[in-house]
């Protein structure tokens, strides 16, 4: 749906984000905290990370963490570098250091005085209290650091200090907030053991844990179980509970637990009222929806986007549409939502709600009322119908922008021609690149491409030819991406040969091919176990001015090793280890197999190890291979008998 897909891109945007940041100040920072930055900016913070860190850029001082604090604008990384960097020996934060990550945190109650103990805790001897344990797990806690937490708990009896109820539910909130629900519940297996009740909160936790995991019948029993026990649900517990019914499509609990919360004097806030009318609109429970949408009115809750757009459906049910307009736009206004995203939100459920032929005097009607429809609008509910393979409807929603005033963009008919060609309906997509270029709207490399790759995927070579020759014809350059596409849809064909032809036509032209080409050749070569052709491209790749990498070594000493072309396999293999090209799991199986199938056992051991020296570690499949082939001639020989993680 449109506000889904929207969430999913604010995720993903949020996500670049991050790495935006993290690496936003790169240019003034010294080779190592760049280097620092990519590291930790590429993966989640774990023990193996910091092993890497250690290994390569040990020690650290206090200037680069300094660096690192100012670049790394996520809080939760920022305090789990700056809590394990103290970690080095003789190690002393400086007042800049202190600062920096204070300010991350600024925001946060009692931060200073959980930075203040920490640093003491270091100290033999230093006194400790169980309060300001409660300050540590805490801290811990905010910063995802859930084995430092489980570590300090159970540190504390050393210190004279017996963990409580607080201490306990400190804990399992971090873990919880990790999606660490096994541990969560050893846990709390252990607080019962020790003799210690759960309260509200420890309920709580629980129960959003469970919750969160889509586990629903768990998190119910969860909760029939706290108010068994006699502790009255909160907010917080009728609120995981009830997402998690509507995730569930489960209406019927979902409103009769809004009822006891009702009860209970708890009113949900507007992110579950949107959750909740949703379910009840997908479920074709209009009547409902609209009562529920009416309640949260009464209760004083500002209606957003979201869920005015849910509604929409209800609204049009059995009305007029230029009342409808008349009504959504009234409460748009009322509650200040006058944004292009909800408009969009509005015309998308129109489509939803199978009255897509009223699109066009919907957006009149809008526009009657001084409501803004702009180009990005239109976009956002052409893309997401097309995503929704609602093509039709997003064709008509095309049509109704240009008619309201607002001309279609290229980005508009690429999003048109993708979707019609993933729907298999290149003629339809033919004839809508002709309609833009007859409005004036001139396709791009761009959109040539997309229709290119569909006129391929499809098989429609004369097509995708009459498109190459009329892309030139219009002053677009062809690139990389172009004769890749057409290379690879030859090669898809299984037209390999063509498809070298079309390769050195193009490039007595002038096209400089790269390693994506050459990949796309070789396998479609390797696949009609032409491996005699294969080697000789391979061997050509530099006359076309481009260097095999690490990804054409591994296709080729795979493919080979398959075919039991031992020979080939082991020279482009020994050619790859010369050029410091790292190993991968994958190809070492295959050669390994090769090696086993041919009962060279001395080649195979020598490549196992040299697996291991090169940090290639083995897999299941790799040891049960050799297994095999050892057995059959005697016992498991000593270099199987070690773990190879173990750096032996």
């Amino acid at each position: 749906m449109l506000w889904v897909a929207s969430k999913e891109r604010a995720q993903q945007a949020r996500s670049v984000s991050r790495h935006i940041q993290l690496f936003s100040s790169q240019s003034s920072l010294s080779d190592q905290a760049r280097s620092l930055l990519r590291i930790i900016g590429s993966q989640k913070w774990r023990p193996s990370l910091e092993e890497q860190i250690l290994k390569t850029h040990h020690p650290i001082s206090p200037l680069v963490v300094d660096e690192l604090l100012t670049s790394i604008h996520e809080p939760k990384v920022a305090l789990r570098f700056f809590l394990w960097v103290r970690k080095q020996p003789d190690y002393v934060y400086t007042q800049e250091n202190v600062h920096h990550i204070s300010k991350l945190w600024s925001h946060t109650k009692h931060f200073d005085a959980f930075l203040d103990i920490s640093d003491q805790f270091r100290n033999i001897g230093c006194p400790m209290t169980s309060s300001r344990f409660t300050v540590l797990l805490l801290g811990y806690g905010r910063a995802g650091m859930v084995e430092e937490a489980i570590n300090m708990l159970e540190q504390m009896k050393a210190y004279g200090c017996t963990p409580d109820l607080m201490h306990y539910n400190c804990v399992l909130d971090a873990l919880t907030k990790a999606d660490e629900l096994d541990a969560s519940q050893a846990l709390y297996t252990r607080m019962l053991h020790a003799g210690i009740s759960p309260n509200v909160v420890t309920h709580t936790i629980r129960l959003s844990g469970l919750a969160k995991a889509d586990k629903l019948e768990a998190a119910c029993t969860q909760f029939d179980k706290m108010v068994e026990e006699g502790c009255e649900p909160d907010l917080q517990a009728f609120t995981a509970l009830l997402d998690s019914l509507c995730k569930a499509r489960q209406s019927n609990r979902a409103l009769k637990l809004l009822e006891v919360m009702g009860e209970k004097g708890f009113t949900p806030d507007v992110p579950v009222y949107n959750v909740l009318i949703q379910t009840l609109c997908q479920q074709g429970m209009l009547s409902e929806a609209g009562r529920i949408f009416t309640a949260m009115e009464k209760a004083g809750l500002q209606p957003d986007s979201l869920t005015l757009a849910t509604i929409v459906g209800t609204h049009l049910k059995g009305r007029k549409l230029e009342d409808a307009a008349q009504m959504l736009v009234h409460k748009l206004q009322k509650v200040g939502l006058t944004d292009a995203p909800t408009y969009a939100a509005i015309i998308y459920s129109v489509c939803k709600s199978g009255k897509a032929d009223e699109i066009e005097d919907m957006v009149i009607q809008l526009q009657r009322r001084s409501c803004i429809l702009t180009l990005n609008m239109y976009n956002m509910v052409i893309e997401t119908l097309c995503r929704e393979n609602m093509v039709d409807e997003a064709q008509i929603v095309v049509h109704a922008m240009d008619k309201a005033g607002v001309p279609p963009s290229r980005v508009t008919y690429t999003i048109l021609i993708k979707a019609l060609c993933l729907s298999k309906r290149t003629q339809d997509a033919e004839e809508v690149l002709s309609l833009m270029s007859a409005k004036g709207c001139h396709p791009d490399t761009f959109c040539f491409n997309t229709l290119l790759s569909g006129l391929c995927d499809f098989g429609s070579f004369a097509s995708a030819n009459g498109l190459l020759n009329r892309m030139m014809h219009s002053g677009c350059t062809p690139n990389t991406v172009t004769h890749n596409t057409y290379i690879k849809g030859l090669c898809k064909a299984g037209k390999p040969f063509e498809a070298l032809e079309y390769l050195e036509r193009i490039n007595s032209l002038g096209y400089a091919p790269n390693n994506r080409t050459f990949i796309v050749l070789l396998t479609a070569l390797c696949d009609q176990s032409d491996f005699v052709t294969a080697l000789k491209l391979f061997r050509q790749i530099t006359d076309y001015g481009v260097s095999p990498d690490a990804i054409c070594y591994d296709l080729m000493v795979r493919r080979f090793s398959d075919a039991n072309r031992l020979d080939e396999a082991e020279e482009l293999f020994n050619e790859m280890m010369e050029k410091e090209f790292p190993p991968r799991i994958f190809m070492c199986n295959s050669l390994l197999s090769c090696y086993c199938r041919k009962q060279y056992l001395a080649k195979a051991s020598a490549l196992f190890n040299l697996m291991v020296k090169k940090g290639c570690s083995p897999n299941q499949y790799t040891r049960r291979r050799l297994d095999a082939a050892f057995r059959a001639m005697k016992p498991l020989p000593q270099f199987m008998r070690h773990d190879p993680d173990d750096g032996r």
